[in-house]
C-alpha cells in the first residue's frame, strides 16, 4: 500500500510522542490528485493517545505540508459518529460539503460525510 500511495503522490505523515520511544501516535495519508486537489485518507491515531492535542497538532501540520505542495483544497471523509474526529476536522477549517452531519442528526442514525478545507494562500501586496 505504501509503494501505491507514494506512486500517485502520496504523502504518509507520522505523529511521534517525546514521551514514547519509537511508535507514532498517529498517521495521516495525503494523496495529491493534481491541481491543487488534496484527498486525506486513512486518520489513524492510536487509542491510548486521544485526547491529548495530537490529533489537532497533526491536522495543523497536515494542512501547513498541504499548503507548501500546492494544495488548494483538502478533502476527507468520516463518519458522522466520530465525533471527537469531526470536531478536530472543524476546529482546524474543515467543513461538511453536503449537510450529512444535520441530515443524520435529525435522522437519529450514522452517515459518511464528505469534509472539504479550501485551503488559503498568502497573498503578498
Amino acid at each position: 500500500m505504501i509503494k501505491d500511495v507514494l506512486e500517485k503522490s502520496g504523502y504518509i505523515m507520522f505523529g511521534f510522542s517525546p514521551s514514547r520511544d519509537i511508535d507514532s501516535v498517529g498517521t495521516f495519508t495525503l494523496v495529491d490528485f493534481g491541481n491543487g486537489a488534496f484527498t486525506l485518507y486513512s486518520v489513524n491515531m492510536e487509542e491510548s493517545e486521544r485526547g491529548k492535542g495530537y490529533g489537532h497538532l497533526m491536522m495543523s501540520d497536515m494542512i501547513a505540508e498541504a499548503k507548501k505542495l500546492g494544495a488548494k483544497s483538502i478533502k476527507l471523509c468520516t463518519s458522522t459518529n466520530n465525533i471527537p474526529a469531526v470536531k478536530i476536522y472543524e476546529r482546524v477549517g474543515f467543513r461538511d460539503v453536503f449537510g450529512a452531519k444535520e441530515f443524520a442528526k435529525k435522522r437519529g442514525f450514522d452517515s459518511m460525510m464528505t469534509m472539504k478545507l479550501e485551503v488559503a494562500h498568502e497573498t503578498r501586496p
